[in-house]
């Protein structure tokens, strides 16, 4: 970017307040974070598409009288980190996403997600398994033709469900497993995902915005293992997906608990936690190094809800990578959900430690965490319904972080990290 540019907002980016001494801007086409401190805040609210970039510096040197020398170059390298990350564009570019999103009206395609309002049992149908929430909520996850029923058979299977008896039928929301390629359902109230018959060629894990299209990928093909993996996430990411109007996510991370005293394994009203973080960290490995009380409910994923109160759960969730390996997958009981009470990002570290992560941080990590546990969801998601979707996410990670306490978590190799935890606890 020039010092004669005229850097202007992106139209979907939002500025969001109430942390700590940070505001957020949050860019819900790419799911991306920033928190700003108060000179990054001059900065941001300077961009308005009509100063120059080098105007924009200097107003904001005048605003701050102990501004280093460098508040030029420093003005420069922030603005073109916002840049490269969506936040700012050319007003050309501004003026087509506002045509864009004025033409697409208020609600979203949902053609890309293979999924449907509507839907009727057919004669044919196969076995309805159900999914009961602690947020109060059940669904009755259904396939809809014969080569998606063998994904939906072993969902049921590694998470425990039961096949739904009759008299839960009408209070159960329906999700239909669809095929592409196969009939769409017919019209009676429901939902369905199509989850099957994925592209040959697949993106491999990256961020929601380059999954959407946003930029271009690198792909492979997927052996058949691969591919049962991603369906089943697949459906996970759904599942999560319709939970998050009521402040419900699916984080990548493992949960665990901590037993009540006279309790023994497992505790099904014990202390909470999620561990998570980025990808290889160490999230698998530090919950199979817990010590009693501490015991792993899950090592992968857990969906997390809240409930009419305002409290939150969190549920279990299959470890889907296993089937990669020779090794029996271990069936989670998803609907043993327990009080989520804390959030532990982790870190590696020479010693163990746990401190504060201020709201405008955790809000930005959790946000990267739950895309890994989604991505698969939004593979050639059209912007409008990815737009509306991760507007909805934010919402719902910013209530969830001034509700639950988050914290960093220092992880040593070989000490006793679950004892850091317990002093904050």
């Amino acid at each position: 970017m020039n010092f004669t540019d005229h850097p202007t907002p992106h139209p979907a980016v939002i500025l969001r307040e109430g942390f700590d001494d940070y505001r957020l801007l949050f860019q819900p086409l790419y799911g991306d974070v920033i928190g700003l401190d108060p000179v990054s805040l001059a900065v941001w609210r300077a961009l308005d598409g009509k100063r120059t970039l080098i105007e924009v510096a200097v107003e904001v040197q005048a605003q701050f009288e102990d501004a280093p020398q460098s508040v030029v170059e420093d003005v420069c390298a922030f603005v073109a980190d916002l840049e490269r990350r969506g936040f700012i564009c050319t007003k050309a570019e501004a003026d087509l996403f506002l045509l864009e999103a004025a033409n697409a009206g208020e609600t979203p395609s949902r053609s890309s997600l293979h999924w449907y309002d509507s839907a009727e049992a057919r004669a044919d149908s196969f076995p309805c398994f159900v999914l009961h929430l602690a947020d109060g909520s059940h669904f009755a996850i259904q396939a809809g033709d014969a080569q998606s029923a063998g994904v939906v058979a072993q969902f049921a299977d590694l998470a425990q469900l039961k096949t739904m008896i009759p008299s839960e039928m009408n209070s159960a929301r329906r999700f239909w497993v669809q095929s592409e390629g196969n009939p769409e359902p017919g019209n009676n109230e429901g939902a369905a995902v199509c989850i099957l018959q994925l592209p040959e060629l697949l993106p491999l894990p990256g961020q929601v915005g380059e999954a959407a299209g946003r930029r271009g990928g690198t792909t492979r093909q997927y052996s058949d293992a691969e591919r049962r993996v991603q369906q089943l996430w697949r459906l996970s990411a759904f599942i999560g997906y319709k939970t998050q109007a009521r402040g419900g996510a699916l984080l990548h991370g493992a949960l665990a608990v901590q037993a009540l005293p006279n309790q023994g394994e497992p505790a099904p009203l014990g202390l909470g936690v999620l561990l998570v973080g980025r990808s290889g960290v160490g999230k698998t490995t530090a919950s199979r190094r817990l010590a009693p009380p501490w015991y792993s409910l899950s090592d992968d994923a857990a969906l997390v809800v809240r409930d009419a109160g305002g409290s939150y759960w969190a549920h279990p969730w299959p470890t889907w990578s296993q089937l990669l390996y020779d090794s029996p997958v271990e069936r989670r009981d998803v609907q043993k959900a327990v009080p989520l009470k804390a959030i532990f990002i982790l870190d590696q570290a020479g010693q163990d430690r746990a401190t504060p992560a201020g709201g405008a941080a955790a809000v930005s990590m959790l946000m990267e965490i739950v895309q890994q546990a989604s991505w698969r969801l939004w593979l050639g998601a059209d912007l409008a319904a990815l737009h509306a979707a991760q507007m909805t996410r934010f919402d719902a990670l910013c209530a969830l972080v001034k509700m639950v306490p988050v914290y960093l978590l220092d992880v040593s190799l070989e000490g006793a990290f679950w004892k850091e935890m317990e002093k904050v606890l």
